[in-house]
């Protein structure tokens, strides 16, 4: 018997050493992501040495700025040059060899910065869009992820899982108990009386037009998340 099992193992140990072996070459592409990691971590590393930089607070990652949100052509050019700071508000004085435009009331100089956080002259409309309070989060006010975008997308038309999702099953129409009424899309984002300490965190409007009209969106998402009811839209 142990006989028989050495000649097995001889046998398999032959076979193996007379094998042929087939090198395969690894294709180059495979190796463009591991390329792209290191020199975007090498590109951050050169970006990281710049901390004073005053691009670099408002855009502190080498990362591409997606927009998950279609804008127009020029919504996009006036966004990107407030994000750098350079308008032709406040740098059109460099071409025409005028003065630096100054804002009297604060008494200080024109900037983004200034116009888009700190103005008092603005303050009000600031107030009613609720703008907030730094140029970093200014900057970077717009839904950038897939899910974001579909979230609001859903909410704009009214169709949601939490509220249609009754007709997919069969089932009766969601009812909101406190309120004695339907769950609707405008219902729960407006007027609920069950999330109303959440909403007045985030904003108060008298309707679902004037709140996609001139809330951020990142308020809306904020309060969904907040209400647990941002993965039911």
């Amino acid at each position: 018997m142990v006989e028989r099992e050495g000649r097995k193992d001889r046998c398999c140990s032959h076979a193996t050493l007379q094998m042929d072996v087939t090198n395969l070459y690894i294709p180059h592409t495979d190796y463009r992501p591991q390329i792209n990691c290191y020199i975007k971590s090498k590109w951050q590393e050169l970006w990281d040495s710049f901390p004073e930089n005053k691009l670099y607070r408002v855009k502190p990652t080498v990362e591409t700025v997606s927009n998950a949100v279609p804008r127009k052509r020029r919504d996009d050019l006036v966004l990107t040059r407030a994000r750098i700071g350079h308008t032709y508000l406040t740098h059109s004085y460099l071409l025409h060899g005028d003065e630096r435009p100054y804002c009297i009331p604060c008494d200080c100089a024109v900037t983004v910065s200034h116009i888009l956080v700190d103005c008092c002259e603005y303050s009000h409309i600031r107030q009613k869009y609720r703008v907030k309070p730094t140029v970093e989060t200014v900057s970077n006010a717009v839904p950038r992820k897939r899910r974001d975008d579909l979230v609001l997308t859903r909410a704009r038309i009214g169709h949601t899982y939490l509220t249609h999702s009754y007709l997919l099953h069969g089932d009766e129409r969601p009812y909101c108990i406190p309120c004695d009424c339907a769950v609707t899309v405008s219902h729960i984002l407006v007027d609920c009386c069950e999330y109303s300490h959440i909403r007045q965190k985030y904003y108060t409007v008298p309707d679902l037009k004037t709140l996609f009209q001139q809330t951020d969106p990142y308020l809306i998402l904020d309060f969904l998340k907040e209400s647990d009811l941002y993965r039911t839209f």
